[in-house]
């Protein structure tokens, strides 16, 4: 079985349970767009939001790189990362 089959399986067999008001709301199905949330100035707090919203969403990581910055106390490690995201048209 591929990766990718496998993930879609576990994601299929998970059930959401909402834990913020604007997860209640959008799995009620009274909030239907993303442009609804950006305009009642509300933050996402759930990933799960997004994929039921967008359902056909997909994404890849690009890179990853590794950034370090020399301090006065010693190194300091930070990662930085490319994904792209759409739903593949």
């Amino acid at each position: 079985m591929s990766m990718m089959a496998r993930r879609e399986r576990e994601e299929a067999e998970e059930v959401w349970v909402p834990r913020t008001k604007l997860g209640k709301l959008v799995n009620e199905g009274k909030i239907t767009s993303l442009e609804e949330i950006f305009k009642s100035g509300q933050r996402i707090r759930e990933a799960e939001i997004v994929k039921k919203l967008l359902p056909d969403l997909r994404n890849e990581v690009v890179g990853v790189g590794v950034v370090q910055k020399q301090t006065d106390a010693g190194e300091l490690t930070r990662f930085s990362a490319v994904v792209a995201v759409g739903n593949g048209a």
